[in-house]
């Protein structure tokens, strides 16, 4: 049986309680394995107000095509080539300021010219997450999931 990425992925923050946490404005990474070379870092959007954000098939698949694009001698995957087992974990903003300098002069890719104008709205979209001081990481078989993935994610 072959896995097909779902139509959809929803993740909602909860605590060690396992209560919805209404953390706004955290930015998640799917680490996708895909192709032969290295895994994607799926940006997913910020978390609303109740703690919660989605992606949808189309656009895993449209950032997969853009990094190719960008960098084909690190990836080669698509979204039908995706091994079932996804990491979670939180985007690290410390590694962005970081690299900030040279991460100002990168050309949009087509995946984010559909949502942002320049470069630097990109960059405050990003700096908007509250990540610093929690951490999480979770590995999830998708194929498990069905074709709507509902995942809690446990923050701390």
């Amino acid at each position: 049986m072959n896995f097909k990425f779902p139509d959809r992925i929803t993740i909602q923050l909860i605590g060690k309680d396992h209560r919805a946490l209404p953390l706004e404005n955290i930015l998640i990474l799917l680490k996708v394995k895909a192709g032969t070379k290295n895994p994607y870092r799926i940006q997913l959007p910020l978390t609303s107000k109740s703690g919660k954000t989605e992606v949808a098939r189309a656009e895993v698949q449209e950032q997969i095509e853009a990094a190719n694009a960008s960098f084909a001698m690190d990836y080669n995957g698509d979204i039908e080539k995706c091994a079932p087992d996804v990491e979670i974990s939180l985007f690290d903003g410390a590694q962005y300021r970081k690299h900030l300098g040279a991460i100002k002069h990168f050309p949009l890719s087509q995946y984010e010219k559909k949502h942002w104008k320049t470069r630097q709205e990109v960059i405050e979209y990003v700096l908007k997450n509250k990540n610093s001081g929690f951490t999480t990481t979770k590995t999830v078989d998708l194929s498990l999931l069905g074709s709507v993935a509902n995942i809690d994610l446990i923050i701390t």
